[in-house]
């Protein structure tokens, strides 16, 4: 900072307001053109940022690319991270929840593209429901600029970060036998599934293309989500019911903010139960 203060600021709040907060804070700031992701626990390789640019001066909007994963010593796994859906797929295949999302530390894009006043209207709607923490920064960005249906996106096929696997990373822990994790865990896809298609109505984007509709369900259902744990597969099936034809809206939400809490108070064998009474509701 000393060295490079005219190009460096840090901001610090007083009290941990969430990760999705500093980064709205951050762009709200931001006077370059190029804003790139990157979390705490991740790394760049030292050639990410020349090859991201370049991607750019090429006339890309949204840029990511794949990695590997590493141990909380940094470490590389040998377990890769990569870009499975063609260049052009990518976009409608986001909207509408059937996969493809980049890892938040892969993604670059132009700041001009991103609708920040559309990202923050919504963010404070959340914020109104006490929920704004749960939702993910990265989903956030990306689907507010994927509310342009103008966005160009370049997926670089190339190792360029590791992401960092640690116990305090709630997101690829093997043990969902807590209750409270797993709780966290919901929330947070379900949130920011809500918080995205709140995205694509304000834009417009939504009416447009009618397979988010579908897409958002398949989402909190997980159907086309490769989980490691049948536990929080189980888990979103238990809210089916609840959440298909958007709950949480109108006189469904009253219902399902009494009723979700209240399930993490059965007993295994009723949640088993309930379970099996789903799945003969559930597409295949």
């Amino acid at each position: 900072i000393k060295k490079h203060g005219d190009f460096i600021k840090c901001i610090s709040f007083e009290t941990n307001a969430g990760v999705l907060t500093a980064t709205v804070e951050g762009l709200a700031n931001a006077r370059g053109e190029y804003i790139c992701l990157l979390d705490a626990d991740d790394i760049w390789h030292s050639n990410k940022l020349s090859e991201v640019v370049s991607c750019f001066a090429d006339g890309y909007d949204l840029v990511f690319h794949e990695g590997e994963f590493i141990d909380a010593s940094g470490n590389f796994l040998n377990k890769p991270v990569k870009c499975m859906i063609d260049d052009d797929k990518i976009a409608d295949s986001i909207r509408t929840f059937n996969g493809g999302f980049p890892m938040g530390s892969s993604i670059s894009f132009r700041r001009s593209m991103l609708d920040l006043e559309l990202l923050i209207s919504v963010f404070n709607s959340f914020k109104e429901k006490k929920v704004e923490r749960s939702i993910h920064q990265d989903s956030a960005i990306l689907h507010t600029l994927l509310s342009r249906s103008d966005i160009k996106i370049k997926c670089i096929r190339n190792n360029l970060y590791g992401y960092r696997m640690h116990e305090n990373n709630d997101s690829l822990k093997s043990d969902f036998d807590n209750d409270s994790k797993l709780r966290k865990i919901f929330d947070g896809g379900l949130h920011t599934s809500l918080f995205a298609t709140e995205i694509y109505k304000k834009s417009g984007l939504y009416y447009e293309d009618k397979g988010i509709e579908i897409g958002f369900m398949k989402f909190v259902y997980c159907k086309n989500f490769s989980l490691r744990e049948k536990t929080l597969f189980n888990l979103y099936k238990d809210y089916y019911f609840l959440l298909k034809n958007n709950a949480f809206r109108g006189n469904k939400e009253k219902i399902t903010k009494f009723i979700y809490p209240l399930f993490f108070r059965l007993p295994v064998t009723m949640r088993i139960f309930f379970r099996q009474i789903m799945s003969s509701f559930l597409p295949n």
